[in-house]
């Protein structure tokens, strides 16, 4: 006796519309997370600057990386 091929399950093309409305979603409400290499002492400063000032590490980089994108002219200044 043959056996049947299985078939996708009907739920699939579900799948893939709400997987792609929610990285919409989140794209629009907080930037991408990145990894960057950085030294022990830095990551060691931007910790306490942290706690020190409630900013994070994140959100100086981002800034920063905006910061000289705008001064080199490869990007439009953001509207706050």
């Amino acid at each position: 006796m043959p056996k049947k091929k299985k078939s996708a399950p009907a739920e699939s093309g579900k799948k893939k519309a709400t997987e792609q409305a929610t990285s919409e979603k989140q794209t629009k409400e907080r930037p991408m997370l990145r990894a960057i290499r950085v030294t022990p002492e830095l990551l060691d400063a931007a910790k306490e600057y942290k706690k020190a000032s409630g900013k994070s590490f994140y959100a100086l980089g981002l800034e920063a990386i905006t910061e000289r994108l705008v001064k080199e002219g490869f990007l439009k200044e953001p509207k706050a």
